[in-house]
């Protein structure tokens, strides 16, 4: 990593659950962890949200959630117990009056260690710590040989292909519940309504 005059050094991030679920997919995300020596810190309720997702993740993306648990597991991500930080909770909660309370225990981490966070969660913008999404954090650490302009061109493209998948889970749905009002209707009988899926919404990588 070749640093600007005046930069510091990164030497390790606080990780939010939206870009740790884009490394286990193996998204642009995943270079921080292959590419650099940045240490990835993280806090217990990011890495159960995390978990929460991979079901519902596996299924947009017709994976197995073991697989994508395997992953997970990969990542060199330190998991800090509260009271790493609980001295810093209460300037945490401050800071993050009026936003997502669930993004105050990262938060306290981060000051607590004195790391940026890493999220493309906009809650974190003038939240007292350096913030990074993930393309800013790449070219930061000049890892991927890429423009911001690309990273963040790569970032919509993700978010574009777990659209499709989306839609191809509906489309399949369509399709089936067709066949089956076809062949109710053929039948004599009553066709019942179609229940449609409800696509979660995931966070951009």
């Amino acid at each position: 990593m070749t640093l600007k005059p005046g930069e510091k050094p990164v030497p390790a991030v606080a990780a939010d659950a939206n870009v740790l679920l884009s490394a286990v997919l193996g998204h642009a995300a995943l270079r921080v962890f292959t590419q650099t020596d940045v240490s990835v810190l993280t806090t217990q309720g990011v890495l159960q949200e995390v978990r929460e997702y991979l079901p519902l993740v596996a299924k947009q993306y017709d994976m197995l959630p073991q697989v994508l648990e395997g992953q997970l597991r990969l990542l060199a991500v330190r998991e800090c117990e509260p009271n790493k930080y609980a001295p810093k909770l209460e300037a945490a909660r401050r800071a993050m009056a009026r936003r997502d309370p669930d993004d105050v225990d990262l938060l306290a981490l981060a000051l607590a260690f004195g790391v940026p966070v890493w999220s493309n969660d906009s809650d974190f913008k003038d939240a007292g710590v350096e913030w990074y999404t993930t393309a800013r954090l790449l070219r930061r650490l000049g890892v991927s040989g890429r423009s911001l302009g690309q990273l963040r061109s790569d970032s919509h493209r993700e978010e574009g292909q777990l659209r499709a998948s989306q839609a191809r889970t509906i489309s399949r749905t369509l399709r089936t519940s067709c066949s089956v009002a076809s062949r109710t209707a053929e039948a004599g009988t009553e066709t019942t309504a179609i229940v449609w899926p409800v696509a979660a919404k995931t966070s951009n990588s």
